[in-house]
């Protein structure tokens, strides 16, 4: 908390709150600080291991029969520290939740000892720290597409429309598109920021926002990172793309729909050249997405209160593509009215009441 009035009038800060959507924000924020503290932090841990403790295996599973195996790899995540001081894996909180819960953790210290795991870092990296095992893809884009090619060889068939309403019946519930209305004995809202925006028209509110994000991915960087690397200091994380080495960070709190501010995404490339001077910067290409956040950092995986055929799963904020496998399998169970041997309550869309 100290840190949050530095960062959010530093022009080049990783934090900001826009104008727009304010009235939403704020209260959020509200939230989010007061579930930084408390008794609920351990429980909060817990689920979100449930869910994102088997993503890697999933999405590789997923990614063999897509017929894109490639795109999965084991990795670790590298935070690299200018002063040793400045982390304590012994006594730190949020280093003790990894660690309780199966994370492997690993101290370098010196500029030696750094630069001999990650050839690349500068030499102002005076600690670092390592944390595995995890997963990335190299092509995230190119994931989803080989995804939504399996979905439809599997008999699922994809229309683009802009749904703007839902209205329930029984026993179908039609959505109202800008291509006219469709029936459904069930339907999921998986949209996004734009979630609540289709769950207005059932009467169904709780605490989300757009958390944007920006990235900058550079084609020919001249350097093979062997990490996912991440000076906290900056909160932005660099990794190794089939396009070239990508950067993303920033937290923009607000409305999804508010354009872009690319100098944000500008700002990414100054970053770069301080973690790894000897990076060849020059094809840069800018993107922004925002993603849906709640206060306590979990998603909404559920039934819609008040409406037993409309599901929702959103919120998943920075980890969209982290907990889809284990989203999809709750939200699978939830429509075909299976057991899932798990605590679902962690995931409610009323926990906000």
């Amino acid at each position: 908390l100290r840190d949050v009035p530095r960062m959010m009038f530093d022009p080049e800060g990783p934090l900001v709150l826009q104008r727009r959507g304010l009235m939403r924000t704020l209260p959020w924020v509200t939230r989010f600080v007061r579930g930084a503290y408390g008794p609920d932090i351990e429980p909060r841990a817990d689920a979100m291991k449930a869910l994102y403790g088997t993503t890697q295996d999933l999405h590789a599973r997923l990614a063999l029969d897509a017929g894109v195996p490639e795109l999965i790899e084991d990795s670790h995540y590298l935070y690299l520290f200018k002063r040793a001081e400045d982390v304590d894996v012994e006594a730190g909180l949020a280093w003790r939740l990894r660690r309780d819960r199966g994370a492997d953790i690993e101290v370098f210290d010196g500029p030696a000892a750094i630069r001999e795991i990650e050839p690349a870092a500068s030499q102002i990296y005076q600690r670092a720290v390592r944390l595995g095992p995890v997963g990335r893809t190299t092509n995230p884009f190119r994931l989803t597409q080989a995804y939504a090619a399996l979905l439809q060889r599997m008999g699922g068939v994809i229309e683009k429309r802009e749904v703007r309403a839902l209205r329930p019946g029984t026993p179908k519930t039609t959505a109202v598109t800008d291509h006219g209305e469709m029936s459904a004995d069930k339907v999921i809202v998986a949209a996004g920021s734009w979630t609540l925006r289709i769950l207005k028209s059932i009467g169904v509110d709780f605490p989300l926002i757009a958390e944007r994000g920006y990235h900058m991915t550079f084609a020919d960087p001249g350097v093979a990172l062997k990490h996912v690397c991440n000076d906290p200091s900056r909160h932005a994380a660099i990794s190794m793309m089939e396009m070239g080495l990508r950067i993303a960070g920033t937290e923009e709190l607000g409305d999804a729909d508010t354009p872009p501010n690319w100098r944000r995404a500008e700002v990414l490339k100054g970053i770069v050249s301080e973690m790894f001077p000897t990076a060849n910067l020059v094809q840069g290409t800018p993107w922004m997405g925002p993603r849906p956040g709640t206060p306590d950092s979990l998603p909404v995986i559920s039934t819609a209160p008040g409406h037993p055929n409309i599901f929702i799963a959103t919120g998943h904020g920075h980890l969209g593509l982290t907990g889809a496998p284990m989203t999809g399998r709750i939200i699978s169970a939830l429509v075909t009215e299976e057991r899932l041997n798990m605590d679902l309550s962690a995931y409610s869309a009323t926990r906000f009441k």
